[in-house]
């Protein structure tokens, strides 16, 4: 079965009990916890609302995505 992906809004209250039900029977409870986790921390990276969120409340974030967009 393929790794559940985060839907686009959905917390990680509802996306960890979500992906852990789908692939829990596939993995140990440990490794399928990670693999969730995971799997919601590409997505978070991912989301630009979370970006930006994430660079209004943490100037360093602020800074760093200036110095990437140097690059």
């Amino acid at each position: 079965m393929p790794i559940p992906k985060r839907e686009s809004g959905e917390r990680e209250n509802e996306f960890i009990p979500r992906c852990m039900s789908e692939i829990g029977s596939e993995y140990e409870q440990d490794q399928a916890l990670a693999i969730c986790y995971q799997q919601m921390s590409i997505s978070l990276i991912a989301d630009k609302e979370y970006r930006k969120m994430m660079t209004q409340k943490n100037p360093m974030m602020a800074n760093y995505k200036k110095e990437m967009k140097r690059k």
